[in-house]
């Protein structure tokens, strides 16, 4: 197969490597979308066959960095291709990609961290389980292993009242 020259190119063969296109990046976005869990839409690619100096302002301001996945061609097709996205866009994919989607907006809700000084705990709390508080009561009051099977705590849901037995 000859190489063309930009002159040679007609709408047809710009067509053809619209659908090329079209198959690879519904492809691509299939699996990124399968990847974040997430609904993704995608438009028909946009071909232009543009010099190496041309391509820079393509999607944005010259001044705009974007970011670009360059694509080597070989083999039965010879050439290249590029995949640009504005920066803002490369940060969000990455970040989801990598399970960071959110950590700012986390941090940012996320509560100071407290002192010890700062919690409080009433023994008797409902949501303490009560061989918790026979362990804490063994170690308050220095009770002996022998005699530690000899005091039980129960908690009763139906009367909400706390129960201490010694045997």
């Amino acid at each position: 197969m000859g190489k063309f020259s930009f002159e040679e190119v007609n709408e047809l063969y710009v067509d053809v490597l619209r659908e090329i296109g079209n198959i690879g990046s519904g492809n691509a976005t299939t699996a990124i979308a399968s990847m974040l869990n997430l609904r993704l839409n995608m438009n028909v690619p946009k071909v232009e066959l543009l010099s190496f100096q041309e391509f820079g302002s393509a999607i944005s301001a010259e001044d705009e960095t974007i970011v670009g996945i360059y694509l080597g061609l070989e083999q039965d097709i010879e050439g290249s291709m590029m995949f640009l996205m504005k920066l803002d866009s490369a940060h969000y994919l990455v970040n989801r990609l990598m399970g960071r989607a959110n950590v700012e907006a986390l941090r940012q809700a996320q509560p100071r961290d407290l002192d010890a000084s700062e919690i409080e705990v009433r023994l008797g709390a409902t949501w303490i389980d009560p061989s918790y508080i026979r362990e804490f009561m063994w170690e308050t009051f220095e009770t002996p292993f022998y005699q530690q099977r000899m005091i039980d705590v129960n908690y009763s849901a139906f009367t909400a009242e706390w129960n201490i037995i010694f045997f």
